[in-house]
């Protein structure tokens, strides 16, 4: 598994730690790599001195960053409506490298997900949810197969800055004769 960004309040990084602690007591063989910083950045030496396989790269140059996604199977978004954020950059990342998502997220992001078969939702706060959707992933390679090529699909038909910006332009170019009427 793979998260990245802040470590900040809205985030729900102890939930995502749980249920990775979870897991590996339950014998699941998996580990969370995180690249960023931020407030809660104090949890993740806490739960690796417990013994959860969590490695923290802190922030990383572009070249270490792809490589840290390139390394990894799925990525978390552990947000909650309280970050105001309808699809964070971290969804572009992971999708733009072929990772699955699981996701904390409702609303735009989610919808994105299910449309494109690129990712799981779980219930923020929840470890039991985040659990259920990693072992949903563990147990059917062939859906953590199918949503990665989803997210792959939703990076190349939805995130493509050079099918993205021309229409931007566009439609940028239209606002005074829309704006004028």
């Amino acid at each position: 598994l793979c998260y990245v960004g802040n470590l900040g309040p809205s985030y729900d990084i102890g939930t995502m730690l749980e249920g990775i602690r979870m897991l590996t007591a339950r014998g699941c063989r998996l580990s969370l790599s995180v690249a960023g910083g931020g407030p809660k950045r104090a949890l993740l030496s806490e739960a690796k001195r417990s013994g959860t396989p969590v490695h923290d790269h802190g922030y990383l140059g572009e070249k270490a960053l792809r490589e840290c996604l390139d390394r990894s199977d799925v990525g978390v978004v552990p947000m909650s409506a309280s970050s105001w954020v309808a699809v964070p950059n971290k969804v572009i990342d992971y999708a733009s490298s072929g990772l699955a998502v699981i996701n904390g997220l409702k609303g735009e992001t989610q919808d994105l997900l299910d449309r494109y078969a690129a990712g799981l939702p779980y219930t923020v706060g929840s470890a039991s949810s985040f659990v259920s959707a990693v072992q949903q992933y563990d147990v059917d390679r062939n859906l953590l197969a199918r949503h990665r090529r989803g997210a792959r699909r939703l990076a190349e038909e939805r995130f493509d800055a050079a099918k993205i910006y021309p229409r931007m332009a566009d439609w940028l170019a239209q606002l005074p004769r829309r704006c004028s009427s």
